[in-house]
């Protein structure tokens, strides 16, 4: 479609002939084809991403709700406690 696009404009063409006319028909299409193809990818995107995280917790919160004091940082206040 694009090699179209300037196959057609390098020429002389005259404004307003179908020459001229399809080259901006053809780009519309390109800009539609383009958008639903970003509006579908973006709405997949999100359906698994959703999926994602209602399927699997986080590894470092099921850990720290497990167990806390394997969670602590070493020298992190009093050790006592655990």
């Amino acid at each position: 479609m694009t090699a179209y696009i300037v196959q057609v404009s390098l020429g002389d063409t005259p404004q307003g002939t179908l020459e001229y006319r399809t080259i901006f028909a053809v780009g519309m299409l390109l800009f539609i084809g383009t958008f639903g193809l970003n509006l579908v990818s973006a709405w997949l995107r999100e359906r698994f991403r959703e999926d994602a995280r209602e399927r699997r917790p986080d590894p470092i919160v099921a850990r720290i709700a497990s167990d806390p004091c394997q969670a602590r940082l070493p020298g992190a206040g009093d050790s006592s406690a655990c």
